[in-house]
């Protein structure tokens, strides 16, 4: 599932892409209330859902708040930012738990890999940790309304 700003734009294309600093500083919570108990940081960012490989958790159009500053954990549910923005920021679930920072650029003998999950239809996959810019954690999201 891909995500796109607070505003519900579409990504934009490949060489008009933000840094992910200036993407999370231009996609602040804007419009989405979060309830005080998902408790976002000062950093925190929304995102609208695109797509319904993530469905029924995360439906077309529902926002989700993310928080850069909390760490996640297995089985957490994640937005993984792409390096260059070679691609939209995608919306999974965390399948296998991240290694240090360190290590996402791999080494001689070994590649760091994130592994996560889709729910529909549900597949595992896995990236190059070396192409990731960041996996922030989501802390929770306010359905569209779609009716």
């Amino acid at each position: 599932m891909a995500a796109s700003n607070s505003t519900g734009t579409k990504a934009p294309p490949k060489h008009e892409r933000q840094n992910l600093t200036t993407a999370i500083a231009s996609n602040p919570l804007g419009y989405a209330k979060p309830p005080a108990s998902m408790n976002p940081g000062p950093n925190a960012y929304a995102l609208n859902c695109d797509g319904d490989c993530m469905a029924p958790e995360f439906n077309n159009g529902d926002t989700v708040i993310c928080d850069p500053d909390n760490p996640a954990a297995l089985g957490d549910y994640v937005v993984v930012w792409w390096k260059g923005g070679t691609a939209p920021p995608n919306i999974k679930r965390l399948a296998l738990a991240l290694p240090p920072r360190e290590l996402w650029c791999g080494g001689d003998w070994f590649e760091a890999a994130l592994v996560v999950e889709q729910i529909n239809p549900r597949k595992r996959l896995a990236a190059d940790l070396s192409r990731i810019e960041a996996v922030h954690k989501v802390l929770g999201k306010q359905e569209a309304n779609h009716g």
